[in-house]
Order: C-alpha cells, then sequence, then structure tokens
C-alpha cells in the first residue's frame, strides 16, 4: 500500500535547514519530545473510538514527520486524519495506525543515531 524508505531525508532536511546540523537536531529532539508522545497517545483515542481527539492530535503532528525527514510518512499519515474524519472503518483506521507505528518504531534508531552525531 505505502512504501516507507526507512531512512531520513538528510538532503531535504539540508534543503531545508541550509545544512545547520543544529537546527535539524533541534527539530528532532521537539520531535522525539513533543510529536512522537502525541502520537503514541493517539493509540489510546482509536482504540476507545475517540476520533474526533484522535483527528486534532494527528493534524497537529502531521508535519512534524517532514520536519524531520520523514517524507513518506506524510501520505500515510494523511490518510489516516482523512479516515479519522469520517470513521466508517474502525479496523482500516487501526490497522493503519498500526502500519504507521510500526514504521515509525523501526526509523526511531535512526534518529537516535542522528542525535548522537
Amino acid at each position: 500500500m505505502f512504501h516507507f524508505s526507512r531512512k531520513i531525508d538528510s538532503d531535504y532536511l539540508n534543503i531545508i535547514y541550509g545544512n545547520d546540523e543544529e537546527i535539524v537536531k533541534t527539530m528532532m529532539m521537539i520531535f522525539l519530545n513533543d510529536s512522537l508522545p502525541s502520537w503514541q497517545g493517539t493509540k489510546g483515542a482509536i482504540q476507545s473510538r475517540d476520533y474526533e481527539s484522535a483527528k486534532k492530535e494527528v493534524h497537529r503532528i502531521k508535519p512534524s514527520f517532514t520536519m524531520v525527514g520523514l517524507k513518506d510518512f506524510h501520505e500515510p499519515v494523511q490518510l489516516l486524519e482523512a479516515l479519522l474524519k469520517a470513521p466508517n472503518d474502525p479496523k482500516q483506521i487501526a490497522d493503519l495506525y498500526q502500519l504507521i507505528d510500526d514504521e515509525l518504531t523501526l526509523v526511531l534508531p535512526l534518529i537516535d543515531e542522528f542525535m548522537n552525531r
């Protein structure tokens, strides 16, 4: 369904942050300390079928994936947000959340590696 390259798009980060590694690290720290916990909290909202709260959180953190070079996450997260706006298929919502979460788990070590350079 979706292709995740499982890498941080360093070329993109260099372009938008002007090769300033400290800004990139700051954005990654914000992602890890704010966006990631919000993303993880969204799971509970989806499980309890509080789709309005889940939609608001997904909408709020959606840009943060791209801002840390995880551009492949944009399309699936955008679809998740759209599904949460019209929650007709709870299984599809839960499955898509889980797919994104599984892929995110695989790229988190890359963020940690980048942060420790």
